[in-house]
């Protein structure tokens, strides 16, 4: 997701910028440096003029987005009207709630199939748009579990706790950078004020004794950053 909302941003700084620019600057992906070139292409976000690559007014109705801090949330909005399969995704993961993530994958081709009997998604291209739903905070990955949170903050937290949490007699341990990695946002162990702090090499546990109190914390802690 920081990928494409980065694309859309430099194309939008940088009004008519060249194909080659495009490459030389390590905007795009894929062995010929084009592939997401060719996506915005296909979804009608960006538009070729020559050797120029532009936007287009759905491209600058997220552009602007990204400008206040809300691009993940237009350009995730904008796919789910402009690409089916991401769409079905979501649809499968609404009936599921929590599901593992080759069996989502069964059951997403399984929806495929039934609107169109001829067609799939392979893997490396359902991983991709497990990818933006992660980016955009709509699910957590948690092994190979995957949790539809639908963008809630408290629900996503909750959900990097309980399946983070390791519980020690009246006590839960939790790990900073497991936490941190699931809620997808570095927590800074000096900005939390509920429960107590050891610190490791590469690594920080913090024990604590009120869940609901540490959730409080954490959304304060994440709203401040938004």
């Amino acid at each position: 997701m920081n990928k494409l909302l980065a694309y859309i941003e430099a194309v939008g700084d940088n009004y008519g910028l060249r194909k080659g620019d495009v490459r030389n600057k390590n905007l795009d992906i894929g062995k010929g440096k084009g592939d997401i070139t060719r996506f915005f292409l296909r979804i009608g976000i960006v538009e070729e003029n020559g050797e120029a690559i532009e936007l287009t007014q759905h491209g600058w109705a997220i552009y602007n987005s990204i400008k206040m801090g809300a691009g993940a949330k237009q350009l995730h909005s904008y796919l789910m009207n402009a690409l089916p399969q991401y769409k079905l995704l979501i649809d499968v993961l609404l009936k599921n709630g929590s599901i593992n993530e080759d069996e989502l994958f069964n059951l997403l081709n399984e929806e495929i199939r039934r609107l169109s009997p001829s067609s799939w998604i392979n893997k490396v291209a359902f991983k991709a748009l497990l990818g933006l739903l992660i980016d955009a905070h709509i699910v957590v990955k948690v092994g190979k579990v995957i949790n539809y949170t639908n963008g809630d903050m408290v629900m996503r937290i909750k959900t990097c706790i309980d399946t983070n949490k390791v519980k020690l007699g009246d006590y839960y341990l939790l790990s900073i950078n497991k936490l941190s990695k699931c809620i997808g946002m570095q927590i800074n162990v000096n900005d939390i004020k509920v429960g107590t702090i050891s610190n490791a090499p590469g690594d920080s546990m913090i024990k604590i004794a009120n869940i609901d109190e540490f959730i409080k914390s954490l959304i304060m802690i994440l709203e401040k950053r938004q």
